[in-house]
């Protein structure tokens, strides 16, 4: 039941989909299994296609209005971003840095004002740096906050 309940909620979701999407393949595995993808398998089934969209009808179109040519932007790759999604993109990468170099610089300040360095443990218990590991350990988070934060 289960299994025959997730099946039809896959298909709906996928059907939904498809009427945005374009083309739906579905095959079956050697295990008996259904999968589905939006690019062609050997042996797969084409459940729905993109030109199923429904055409506007003759009286919406004028008969003496001319094809109209499209703008550049409707010519471009279906899938390239909106400016205003590439800008969002843009913001988000780079408040993920500031905070990526932010964590980076404290581990480094850390590092150096800390008179011992520990790590953990196979069992979690702390195991205390001698001073060459310090070293190295403060020289790797210079390293680090350098590649982060472009310093």
């Amino acid at each position: 039941m289960r299994y025959t309940l997730t099946t039809l909620f896959a298909t709906a979701v996928l059907a939904a989909l498809a009427a945005q999407a374009g083309d739906i393949y579905r095959w079956k595995d050697a295990a008996g299994t259904w999968h589905y993808a939006d690019q062609p398998v050997p042996g797969a089934e084409r459940l729905s296609t993109a030109s199923r969209q429904t055409a506007p009808s003759d009286d919406a179109i004028p008969a003496e209005s001319p094809p109209k040519a499209k703008p550049a932007a409707a010519t471009a790759s279906p899938n390239a971003p909106s400016g205003q999604v590439a800008q969002r993109v843009k913001q988000d990468v780079a408040a993920a840095r500031a905070e990526h170099c932010k964590k980076a610089t404290e581990d480094y300040e850390l590092a150096i004002s800390a008179r011992r360095l520990f790590k953990a443990g196979p069992n979690g218990e702390q195991q205390f740096l001698d001073e060459d590991q310090m070293e190295a350990h403060r020289v790797a988070a210079r390293s680090e906050m350098e590649n982060l934060c472009g310093k």
